[in-house]
């Protein structure tokens, strides 16, 4: 008969572990087939491997839904959190939709400046803001 849960898995603690220790899961670390043991570590001693045959009636722990980005934060709400903080990491949650944002940012930028006068003043004025936003992002120390 195979093992009902896996390596990795998350199991709800007991309702006595939750409240004397305050562990919230345990995960299963392996797992002897032969005898159907699980091993597994918690929260209390991180690190430390565990037996036990008492998980025949747990259930998995679920994680409470968390909508940020857990590389940089961002919430994904189009025109909340800043496209710029994105870190186009694999492990990110909305690197695609964020690098969409910076695209059409980009695109909007193109068009716009093209509608700007082009006197002296304005040129100058521009050229200022340029300096100013190159140096925080290519010049960062």
């Amino acid at each position: 008969m195979k093992p009902k849960y896996k390596i990795g898995d998350k199991l709800k603690a007991s309702d006595f572990d939750k409240e004397q220790y305050g562990i919230e899961y345990v995960t299963i670390t392996s797992i002897n087939e032969e005898n159907k043991v699980y091993h597994w570590e918690s929260s209390l001693n991180p690190g430390k491997v565990h037996s036990g045959y008492f998980f025949k009636d747990s259930v998995l722990y679920e994680e409470e839904y968390n909508p940020y980005c857990p590389i940089c934060t961002g919430c994904g709400e189009e025109g909340c959190c800043s496209p710029l903080r994105c870190k186009q990491s694999p492990d990110g949650s909305y690197c695609e939709s964020y690098l969409n944002d910076l695209k059409f940012g980009y695109m909007m930028y193109e068009d716009v400046y093209d509608l700007i006068p082009k006197d002296e003043e304005t040129e100058n004025k521009l050229h200022e803001i340029w300096e100013k936003n190159y140096e925080l992002i290519y010049n960062k120390k």
